[in-house]
């Protein structure tokens, strides 16, 4: 709940695009905190976050993201063997910004064919994830 809360912050404060997944539940079970969702933020009343958390929850549930069953007729399984939809719907979503056209962002073009690569998008039809670590100052949150 504090990275749900953390990321609504972003959004808010930052400006910055937020496109939630909806897996295993309804967005309006996350807007209204009812159902499952409801259930398990009932257990964490007497946390004083709750409210924060409960606003976050209200902002995500009302973001305009992916429900898992319009993306994959409701099949879990099609869903982890096709992520390029959503790469894709994102990428047009950011293609105004062209990192190697930036000034004040030296070197990413170069990291950015690294990370493509590493992802072997179109190789098969396997779930990717990248994890990006190091020490201090590197870059690592510009790259990501």
């Amino acid at each position: 709940m504090k990275e749900v809360t953390k990321i609504m912050e972003c959004e808010d404060g930052n400006q910055q695009i937020v496109y939630p997944l909806f897996y295993d539940v309804e967005p309006n079970d996350i807007r209204k905190q009812s159902g499952t969702v409801g259930r398990a933020i009932a257990k964490h009343q007497t946390n004083r976050q709750i409210k924060k958390w409960e606003k976050a929850l209200e902002s995500a549930g009302s973001l305009v993201g992916w429900d898992l069953k319009n993306i994959a007729n409701g099949s879990k399984t099609c869903m982890k063997l096709k992520p390029s939809r959503i790469i894709k719907e994102i990428s047009l979503k950011l293609r105004s910004v062209h990192v190697g056209n930036d000034e004040n962002v030296i070197g990413m073009e170069r990291r950015m064919q690294d990370v493509e690569s590493s992802l072997g998008i179109g190789l098969n039809d396997k779930a990717r994830m990248i994890g990006i670590k190091g020490m201090g100052g590197i870059g690592k949150t510009t790259l990501a």
